[in-house]
């Protein structure tokens, strides 16, 4: 699509697509033939180039720490809310994205990498600013915040992506894409040593995260793939489950770990 700043497109060859399609809604259209995984940035080239961050506020934060809400612009005017954190000591810092894993419904990954050490995520953002590095953790489309008290469930955000040719893990790549926007622009944060990190879900979206833009410093997945697609559920053989946030159409339809 046009548009009014040069855009920037990386290529990594893997076994799915994601390119402008030329449709009118979408700029994550799907090849007849899935031989390449293309990312074109959304970020405009140039110093301090950003998405618009809307909000910005002090939150209570562990001692040593600031900690504030924010939320920025994703594709389609969808506001992500996320949590910045960082030593109140003032320096330039290395920083690290966070991206949430799955969470249970009414749950939030945000806060559970904030304030839930209990969890399986371990409040792991707070745990690496009291190390020393700015963090940002965003909201996944369908949890917590953007979830059911919005009427909406992550397999339906996942399925009605489908439904449009696009595929969830596109929707949220971006949204990570544009949070790196964000970290990018801060005037504590030393544009070289950025990296990206999650669990689980969270993992497996920074991995590819990290192979679209060469920017990332650094990657740490833990564990990163999962089932996809219709598999047996838990409650027996005759049950069938189904996650339509790993399928990626004309790549896979089903994915365990060992494929990875």
């Amino acid at each position: 699509p046009t548009m009014p700043q040069r855009r920037r497109v990386r290529t990594l060859r893997l076994s799915i697509v994601r390119r402008p399609s030329g449709r009118s809604g979408g700029a994550h259209g799907l090849s007849e033939k899935p031989t390449t995984l293309a990312r074109t940035s959304t970020r405009p080239d140039g110093p301090g180039a950003s998405p618009l961050v809307l909000e910005r506020a002090s939150l209570p934060a562990p001692e040593g720490l600031v900690r504030e809400g924010l939320q920025f612009v994703a594709a389609g005017g969808m506001r992500i809310p996320a949590i910045l954190q960082y030593p109140s000591a003032h320096r330039i810092r290395p920083a690290i994205l966070v991206i949430p894993g799955h969470v249970p419904r009414e749950h939030s990954g945000l806060r559970q990498l904030t304030d839930a050490p209990d969890s399986y995520q371990r409040a792991a953002a707070t745990a690496l600013a009291q190390r020393g590095f700015v963090t940002l953790t965003l909201e996944l489309r369908g949890f917590g915040l953007l979830g059911l008290r919005q009427g909406a469930e992550h397999n339906a955000v996942a399925h009605n992506a489908l439904l449009h040719g696009s595929f969830y893990k596109a929707l949220v790549i971006d949204d990570a894409s544009r949070a790196l926007g964000v970290l990018r622009a801060l005037p504590q944060v030393d544009r070289k040593r950025i990296g990206v990190t999650g669990a689980s879900l969270g993992g497996e979206l920074a991995v590819n995260l990290a192979a679209l833009d060469e920017s990332i410093a650094a990657t740490a997945a833990s564990g990163y793939g999962g089932n996809a697609g219709l598999f047996g559920g838990l409650e027996g053989p005759d049950t069938v489950m189904v996650h339509y946030c790993h399928i990626i159409p004309g790549a896979w339809s089903f994915l365990r770990r060992e494929d990875m």
